[in-house]
């Protein structure tokens, strides 16, 4: 992690800092009077994944670890910034509106514990949105999620009417593979007109062999 760090590789440094550094400073925009159409440099809500598997391989400290840099980073920023951890449900929401706020939420991050029985990441990213709906300065922010889970779990028509225009990200923690979907499989097969059972085939045995 410290290898990472210190030669600028960490996901989250390219994510944020690289691609023509895409999270540009929204204070810069003016409006016709030349005055800043917003006090903050930056509008960001943070959703950190607390469940039980995010213990496996050290995935919660090195998530932790990562949110916790990105707002040391912030810290002399003009940054607004929400925060809730989730599991099964969200977890209290937290806000950085000034420099003072910064430290505790860093001591909230690193307090994080895991033991959420399931990932429910459509409950937390549609509590930000309503979290958002209701604070006009996060009308332009964007929603980052850090989690092990798989993103295949969404509702994705219903994420897109709710989320609008707001930019949902998802860091991935871990190399886990979204497992086919046997039913699924064999239900578009058969209404192609093959008669084929997916169940008859070995996961382990395809993976071995890729």
């Amino acid at each position: 992690f410290n290898i990472k760090l210190f030669t600028r590789t960490l996901l989250v440094q390219r994510h944020f800092e690289a691609q023509g550094d895409r999270f540009k400073p929204i204070s810069q925009v003016k409006d016709e009077t030349g005055r800043l159409k917003s006090g903050f440099e930056q509008k960001f809500y943070l959703l950190l994944d607390r469940s039980r598997s995010m213990e496996n391989r050290m995935r919660s400290f090195y998530s932790k670890s990562i949110v916790v840099e990105f707002l040391r980073r912030k810290l002399d920023t003009n940054a607004k910034l929400y925060y809730r951890a989730f599991d099964s449900k969200p977890g209290s929401l937290m806000k950085i509106e000034n420099k003072e706020d910064f430290s505790a939420l860093i001591e909230k991050v690193i307090l994080t514990t895991t033991g959420g029985a399931s990932t429910n990441m459509q409950a937390a990213v549609f509590q930000a949105i309503k979290d958002m709906s209701f604070e006009k300065d996060m009308a332009e922010a964007e929603i980052l999620v850090e989690t092990d889970g798989l993103v295949h779990d969404l509702d994705k028509i219903k994420m897109k009417d709710n989320l609008k225009d707001i930019q949902l990200n998802f860091l991935k923690i871990g190399r886990d593979l979204a497992e086919p979907d046997g039913y699924e499989i064999k239900r578009v097969l058969s209404e192609a007109g093959h008669d084929f059972d997916p169940f008859s085939l070995s996961i382990k045995d395809i993976k071995k062999k890729l």
